[in-house]
């Protein structure tokens, strides 16, 4: 299951300590058991590139091909991006 909008794009906020103004991003969540376990927020678009932050619960498990296929459907069918770009901070180990 999985959630959009403004939920997804909180819980992102919350679990990253985010305080970047991501103006007009979409969110999509990914719900385990009524449990949000992972959240991408698409923000600053420029009609060719779209930036992408994600962050999960912690677990390996939070992500499937669904999730994958839904999110870059949104990138690519959707918003019609070229690229889609994001970073991992150099502390964020597993993320590399």
């Amino acid at each position: 299951m999985f959630v959009t909008g403004q939920p997804a794009i909180d819980w992102l906020k919350q679990r990253e300590n985010l305080s970047l103004d991501l103006g007009s991003a979409e969110g999509i969540a990914r719900v385990v058991n009524d449990q949000i376990v992972a959240s991408v927020v698409f923000h600053w678009f420029n009609g060719t590139n779209i930036w992408m932050h994600v962050a999960s619960d912690g677990t390996k498990r939070w992500i499937n091909r669904e999730y994958i296929k839904v999110t870059f459907d949104y990138v690519f069918n959707t918003c019609q991006c070229k690229r889609v770009s994001g970073m991992v901070d150099a502390s964020n180990h597993p993320g590399y």
